[in-house]
């Protein structure tokens, strides 16, 4: 018979080794995400994100004259308020008197693992949500830029007045090395808020669904130019283009097997916000067990649609 003060003993064993395994699983999987979001830390209940357009450019100047007055244009405030993701694991008073830890702790080791993973899934989701304006899509809320509009658009305000922008395929063209090239001019060619041309973009990211990863590689990393029988140099080799394939874009994962993104990280908007990493905690049960809890807490979503660019690849009408 197991008398009190051991059985205490006993779940608080238990509890040392669930945390400690937990721990490890985070150890072995860290969070990679890919270069063109931007991952920031925050000790407040949301994060907020402001800009203004640059200075503009300098004019000409006669001797003796004034100096021009550059005028900045406030840009819309994002604001991340950060959700809680909860889990959580039972071990029954029944285990705990068999000493029936194997199950449990290996549960323990794939909570850690699939709590980690969805920080992970989570950078992915604005581009999902990339053609909506949706508040949440798959299970995640998502933070949007405040011009009204989808991140990809068609349709894109300018701060200054200026004409609209687009920064999506209206035609839905499907990734081919033609069309990478279409895609990366139209973002290259993108508008600041004040009219001035892009500057710094950096590497530019193609992101893409597992289905495509084979046709995005074949197109940035052949030898010479795919999809012809010239030899010209292939132009995306050298890290003109880089290439993130993830199953997270897949249709199976509530993405697309067909959409396709392209992202310069020295312009990209996407953020990533960690208010709490996945922390684990337990407390005794009613029925005498232990009750093992897993919270995190995140914001993610878009500041600005400056800096990317992407297309259905549906060969669809598009306008939004």
């Amino acid at each position: 018979m197991e008398i009190r003060a051991n059985y205490g003993g006993l779940i608080k064993g238990v509890s040392a080794r669930i945390h400690e395994i937990f721990d490890e699983a985070a150890d072995v999987l860290s969070i990679a995400v890919p270069g063109f979001v931007n991952q920031k830390k925050s000790e407040q209940a949301q994060y907020n994100a402001s800009g203004l357009s640059p200075a503009g450019k300098l004019v000409k100047r006669p001797e003796g004259e004034a100096y021009p007055v550059n005028r900045r244009y406030k840009t819309f405030n994002t604001n991340y308020i950060h959700t809680t993701y909860s889990g959580k694991l039972e071990v029954s008073m029944e285990m705990l008197d068999d000493r029936d830890f194997e199950g449990v702790f290996s549960e323990t080791k794939h909570l850690g693992i699939s709590a980690r993973r969805w920080g992970q899934q989570a950078a992915f989701q604005p581009l999902i949500n990339g053609f909506t304006t949706n508040a949440a899509v798959n299970g995640f809320d998502i933070t949007l830029y405040g011009d009204g509009v989808p991140m990809f658009s068609t349709l894109h305000p300018r701060a200054d007045g200026g004409a609209t922008q687009s920064n999506a395929s209206s035609t839905g063209i499907a990734l081919t090395e033609t069309n990478l090239e279409v895609g990366r001019i139209a973002l290259v060619k993108q508008l600041l808020d004040d009219g001035s041309p892009l500057a710094l973009l950096g590497p530019i990211w193609l992101a893409v669904p597992t289905d495509l990863e084979k046709t995005a590689k074949i197109i940035t990393d052949s030898p010479l130019r795919s999809e012809t029988s010239d030899n010209d140099i292939n132009f995306y080799t050298g890290g003109v283009v880089n290439v993130v394939a993830s199953q997270y874009l897949t249709a199976t994962h509530g993405g697309s097997a067909t959409a396709w993104y392209l992202l310069a990280q020295g312009l990209s908007h996407v953020t990533l916000v960690d208010r709490k990493v996945p922390t684990l905690w337990d407390q005794i049960s009613a029925e005498g067990g232990l009750d093992v809890h897993v919270d995190s807490r995140l914001s993610v979503g878009h500041s600005h649609w400056l800096g990317s660019w992407a297309s259905k690849g549906d060969l669809g009408a598009y306008a939004s």
